[in-house]
C-alpha cells in the first residue's frame, strides 16, 4: 500500500496574513476539507515528533488503550530520536507482552537508526522479561546491525541471559557469525573480541549450552 505524504506549509502573505499552501504527494491541491484535516491531524503530531511532554503523551495513549495504543502511535513516528524517547517511556511502565515486542523490532528493524536499535535492545535486555521467541527475534536484529561494536555491545548483554532453547541458540550462532565477519576488518581489539566469540560458539556448541538457563 503506497503511503500518501500530505503537507501543508504556512507562508506570509502580506504583512498581517498567513496563506496556507496544501500539497499532496508534491502536487499543489486546493485548502479544502481534506487540508483542513491534515492541519488538525498536524498539530498533535508535531508533539509526537518532537517528543514534547511524552510521559503526559503515554498517560492519554494509556487510557485510549493501553499498551497496544502506544505501540500503535510509535509505528507511525518517523523521528528515530522521538521514537526511542516513546519506547523508554512505554517500558518504564512495565512489562510488555511478547506480541507487543516483537511489534516494536519490526520498527527498529526497518525503520530505526543503528544506534536507536541499539539503545532499544539494551533497553529490552535490562528491563524486560523476554522468552525464547523474543530472544530469536531480537537476535535477528542484532544481526542486521551494521556497526560491529554495537553487534558486541547488545550480544555481550544478552549472553548471560541466553535462553537453552535450539531456536534461540541457532539465532545467537548467526548473529555471531556476522559479528565475526565484520569485525576481522577492524582493528586488534575487536578482531580479539571476536576471537572470543568464536570460542563461546564453539563452547556453546560442544556441550556448554546445556548450563544455560532454561525457559
Amino acid at each position: 500500500m503506497r503511503r500518501h505524504r500530505a503537507r501543508l506549509a504556512l507562508k506570509p502573505d502580506g504583512v498581517s496574513s498567513v496563506a496556507r499552501v496544501y500539497s499532496l504527494n508534491g502536487t499543489p491541491q486546493p485548502h479544502d476539507t481534506d487540508a483542513r484535516k491534515c492541519f488538525i491531524t498536524l498539530v498533535p503530531s508535531i508533539g509526537h515528533e518532537t517528543a514534547q511532554n511524552v510521559d503526559q503523551q503515554m498517560t492519554q495513549l494509556f487510557t485510549k488503550g493501553g499498551a497496544p495504543a502506544v505501540v500503535d502511535e510509535i509505528n507511525l513516528i518517523e523521528s528515530s530520536n522521538a521514537r526511542g524517547n516513546y519506547i523508554a517511556a512505554l517500558f518504564r511502565r512495565g512489562p510488555l507482552e511478547d506480541r507487543l515486542l516483537l511489534r516494536l523490532f519490526a520498527t527498529i528493524k526497518y525503520a530505526g537508526s543503528g544506534f536507536e536499535r541499539r539503545t532499544v535492545l539494551l533497553a529490552v535486555i535490562k528491563q524486560q522479561p523476554i522468552t525464547p521467541a523474543t530472544q530469536t527475534s531480537l537476535l535477528g536484529v542484532v544481526a542486521d546491525l551494521v556497526s560491529s561494536f554495537k553487534q558486541r555491545t547488545v550480544l555481550e548483554a544478552l549472553g548471560a541471559n541466553l535462553c537453552a532453547e535450539a531456536g534461540v541458540m541457532q539465532a545467537w550462532y548467526d548473529a555471531v557469525a556476522r559479528y565475526v565477519k565484520s569485525a576481522w576488518s577492524l582493528g586488534q581489539f575487536e578482531s580479539a573480541q571476536a576471537k572470543i566469540a568464536i570460542n563461546s560458539v564453539n563452547m556453546s556448541r560442544s556441550g556448554e549450552s546445556s548450563k544455560r538457563q532454561a525457559c
